[in-house]
């Protein structure tokens, strides 16, 4: 699991370092900083680190490449993984939560300094996406006294247009306002930000409106947990943390939009049966497709943003 670093992570930050700096191809430190020093060459955002039951096994962060205010876009990021749990793919996801999170914050550049030889950094940089711009020949000595060149990397951040605040909810409005079923409204209203494209999402999303047909759970809320999944989702048997996360967003969102609305079973929210003809001839007349529905649709988006945006 990923979270946001804090001051009581520093003594395992510190040893994942001091590993780094004993293996002499991570940094050319011969010594660790102390906290303060750390903290005060770090920016404060974008610190987070990789726990395995409760044991920091990882840690990424980023640092300021000028104090001159036009560069203030251009960080560089530093990024190390214990010893012990190197070759599970923690490098990886700490480097694309990073590269997302500091994309949201604004940032346009981020930059990263190798040490040549490692070349096992160098793979998870071009892995990451990040393109070699140059190296510096003989720039230090190692902590074993031999000159070593580094390569240089950098990767830019697409700076997409804002949208404005209320963009998805409105979104699914709209959609929902063209005839779409509500679980189509909802998950198509992400899918720029979930990769996919409008007409893939209105597809996968079709098979579930009217509680899938029968009045179970509303389909507003069976988009959002598309939504969620496609997210979060696990899609390697390995990968628990997925699984885990998985279930506590759905889980959270369950009982967010319970708690506002009473209900997420759509018999229950309509107060009448959408799998039977009389149920169907009931909604119509009370107007509950045009009046009540876009309030789940509406509901449900504006829950899923919190959790996908």
């Amino acid at each position: 699991m990923i979270r946001e670093m804090n001051e009581e992570d520093w003594k395992r930050v510190e040893e994942i370092y001091l590993q780094g700096i004993e293996k002499g191809t991570a940094t050319f430190n011969t010594k660790c900083p102390s906290y303060e020093e750390w903290d005060n060459g770090h920016i404060d955002s974008c610190r987070f680190v990789y726990v395995d039951d409760e044991y920091v096994v990882g840690w990424i962060a980023i640092s300021p490449t000028s104090s001159r205010c036009v560069y203030k876009g251009c960080v560089e990021m530093s990024v190390y993984v214990d010893s012990n749990y190197q070759g599970r793919g923690i490098g990886t996801k700490l480097v694309a939560h990073l590269l997302q999170e500091a994309q949201i914050r604004g940032y346009w550049s981020v930059y990263s300094t190798v040490i040549s030889i490692n070349t096992a950094s160098i793979a998870l940089h071009k892995k990451c996406g990040f393109r070699e711009i140059g190296y510096r020949e003989k720039v230090a000595k190692d902590r074993f006294g031999n000159w070593q060149n580094t390569t240089l990397f950098e990767l830019r951040l697409e700076r997409k247009a804002e949208k404005p605040v209320n963009y998805h909810i409105e979104k699914a409005k709209e959609l929902f306002g063209k005839k779409f079923h509500c679980s189509q409204a909802v998950f198509a209203a992400f899918s720029e930000e979930l990769g996919i494209t409008e007409e893939q999402a209105l597809k996968i999303g079709a098979c579930f409106g009217s509680g899938i047909r029968k009045g179970e759970v509303c389909g507003a809320c069976s988009g959002a947990l598309m939504a969620l999944g496609l997210k979060y989702g696990q899609a390697d048997e390995n990968d628990i943390e997925s699984r885990m996360k998985t279930n506590e967003v759905s889980d959270r969102f369950m009982e967010e939009f319970k708690k506002e609305n009473g209900s997420y079973m759509c018999k229950e929210l309509l107060g009448c049966d959408l799998s039977t003809e009389e149920g169907i001839a009931e909604a119509i007349e009370k107007k509950l497709f045009t009046e009540f529905c876009p309030k789940m649709v509406e509901s449900a988006a504006k829950i899923a943003k919190k959790m996908l945006v």
